[in-house]
């Protein structure tokens, strides 16, 4: 009995898991303004743009994601491929800034993209806010005083 009830957990963690890896198949940036944003838009797995123009993203991160582990980082290098190891990346620049979206599911070859697919370029405004999904591939064109926001949770912590 209780192999059948470790089997039958199993399999639902396997299937929650799976959901982490599943991409959607057509892509489109989702946007939203705070006093209408609705939290469902972050089960889409697509990029948002938050439009309006925010002084502090930290206090934002710790109000919509109080639930989550927050990690505030300073930046990675310029015109650099990286893949998103988190929930969502919070992308807060102080100036204007360019941002490459390469979708998940997509395989980067020689850490660069297939020059077969089309990238998604982002112009973020200053002090606009992107949240780029699990398993995205971004690179920033300019580095210039840009805010990075890493949220977990539970299971993003231990997965690659």
């Amino acid at each position: 009995m209780k192999l059948i009830v470790l089997i039958v957990i199993a399999i639902i963690i396997y299937i929650y898991v799976s959901y982490y890896y599943r991409t959607p198949d057509n892509i489109s940036i989702l946007q939203s303004r705070l006093n209408e944003f609705d939290f469902s838009l972050l089960n889409e797995k697509q990029p948002i743009i938050i439009e309006d123009r925010l002084k502090d993203s930290n206090e934002l991160s710790k109000l919509w994601f109080k639930w989550n582990q927050i990690k505030t980082f300073g930046g990675y290098d310029d015109n650099k491929w990286y893949k998103n190891k988190y929930k969502y990346i919070l992308i807060h620049p102080e100036n204007d800034t360019d941002v490459l979206l390469y979708p998940a599911g997509k395989k980067l070859v020689n850490n660069e993209p297939d020059p077969e697919e089309q990238l998604i370029i982002i112009k973020l405004k200053a002090n606009q806010l992107l949240i780029i999904p699990y398993h995205w591939h971004f690179m920033i064109e300019t580095k210039n005083n840009i805010n990075f926001i890493g949220i977990h949770d539970l299971l993003t912590r231990f997965l690659l």
